[in-house]
């Protein structure tokens, strides 16, 4: 499972003050899902969220009663899409692609890779 946020268009012109909170949408809400819309709602108010399981999404409505509840990623995107400023997206690696949309800014951290990261770049090819 992996993880990563899209930033909407709104988000760097409409933000005037260092008092306003980030608004979060959080698709995939079990696994690492949960932690990262608890983080979200620690960092900001999480205004939407959204899994295809309903006991996922019972549970994360227990956690966050204000959030509108999806269970397709797509409504949510075409809805609240004026209503939110980034979005977490906690689902399997194959579907990421499809709720990221055309991506406008992406923050990627890590503290301490675990495996190889910039290895080294294969050598040109000779052959013509």
């Amino acid at each position: 499972m992996g993880i990563g946020y899209w930033i909407a268009d709104r988000a760097a012109v409409e933000s005037k003050s260092a008092n306003n909170r980030v608004a979060f949408a959080c698709i995939g809400l079990e696994g690492k899902g949960r932690s990262d819309s608890v983080d979200a709602g620690r960092l900001g108010d999480v205004v939407a969220v959204c899994d295809i399981d309903a006991n996922h999404l019972a549970a994360a409505g227990n956690r966050f009663p204000k959030a509108k509840q999806f269970t397709d990623c797509r409504i949510l995107l075409d809805e609240m899409h004026k209503s939110i400023d980034a979005v977490t997206v906690s689902t399997p690696d194959h579907i990421h692609a499809r709720m990221l949309g055309r991506v406008n800014e992406v923050h990627i951290w890590t503290n301490q890779p675990i495996w190889p990261q910039g290895l080294d770049r294969p050598a040109p090819s000779t052959s013509g």
